[in-house]
């Protein structure tokens, strides 16, 4: 999380935190997800997910070092593929 926005992703799913309001996906709602890296002024995580009914839902967050990020990325790779979402 930053001071704006947060992504937690875990065994009930993925919720996307932007600017106080939260979208809550649990993972049997979600077709596609996936986050990659955004080069900026700081190191940013993209993330995407596209519900089956087509609804899709981004969320990004700034990442307080390179480091930091390559885990989120790390991480969120990890829980898709275990819980086989295409991505």
């Amino acid at each position: 999380m930053d001071r704006r926005n947060a992504v937690v992703a875990d065994g009930g799913g993925i919720s996307l935190g932007k600017d106080g309001r939260v979208v809550e996906l649990p993972w049997g709602d979600v077709e596609v997800a996936w986050a990659e890296r955004r080069e900026g002024r700081r190191s940013v995580l993209s993330v995407v997910v596209l519900q089956y009914d087509g609804t899709a839902h981004t969320c990004e967050v700034t990442a307080g070092s390179p480091g930091e990020l390559q885990a989120w990325l790390g991480a969120f790779t990890a829980l898709t593929a275990y819980y086989r979402v295409d991505g």
